[in-house]
């Protein structure tokens, strides 16, 4: 009895570790910043996906003393300071103050 008690855990013990990993929770935030309406994708691997009516970015997470902050080396920048306000830098243009859209 006590033989196929172990085995039937050893069984499902093995099913268990076979199993797909749960996928990268992303977080999807939509912000108004100024003249324009981006939706922001921020994902567990340390990226958010800025998505424009004219174009789409992918910004790495660096380094800040306060609130989270994504930059590329072309000079974008999306800097979250608080749940609702954000900060948008799109190289060549000037920054941007964002506020989250209520809803989203």
């Amino acid at each position: 009895m006590r033989i196929h008690l172990a085995l039937g855990l050893a069984f499902f013990g093995l099913i268990a570790c076979q199993q797909k990993p749960e996928p990268d929770v992303e977080k999807i935030v939509e912000y108004r910043c100024a003249d324009l309406e981006l939706t922001a994708i921020i994902t567990e691997e340390d990226r958010v996906k800025l998505i424009l009516i004219d174009r789409q970015l992918s910004l790495p997470l660096t380094p800040v003393a306060s609130g989270v902050r994504f930059a590329d080396d072309r000079g974008n920048v999306f800097w979250t300071k608080a749940s609702d306000e954000a900060m948008l830098t799109l190289a060549g243009d000037a920054d941007r103050k964002c506020g989250r859209i209520p809803g989203s």
